[in-house]
């Protein structure tokens, strides 16, 4: 049986994970996902994540703390994350410890 990868996304905005997990799913990708920037851990180490994608969306730190705090861990140290949002953020998502960062042209 050949599984999908099981990829977490952290979205603030509700609307915006719901549509990343649709298209993720519609894709044959195993999804898991929050809302909840402070839950995001928990459910990667629980559900054994294998990439995490993450938008950084307005307060904008708040997203950025938490990739650092992923990258820091030893649980999620070498977890792939992606980081998507304005493009006048990449260099702090890099400097946070994402993997690479996708321009969205609206978030």
């Amino acid at each position: 049986m050949n599984l999908s990868p099981l990829v977490t996304l952290i979205d603030p905005d509700p609307k915006g994970l719901a549509t990343l997990a649709y298209s993720f799913e519609k894709e044959r990708f195993t999804v898991t996902g929050t809302s909840d920037l402070n839950r995001a851990k928990q459910l990667i180490s629980a559900t054994g994540s294998r990439v995490a994608l993450v938008a950084v969306r307005p307060p904008e730190h708040a997203a950025l703390e938490m990739i650092s705090e992923l990258r820091g861990a030893l649980a999620t140290r070498t977890l792939p994350i992606v980081a998507f949002g304005a493009a006048g953020l990449r260099n702090a998502a890099i400097a946070a410890g994402a993997f690479d960062y996708l321009e969205t042209p609206t978030l």
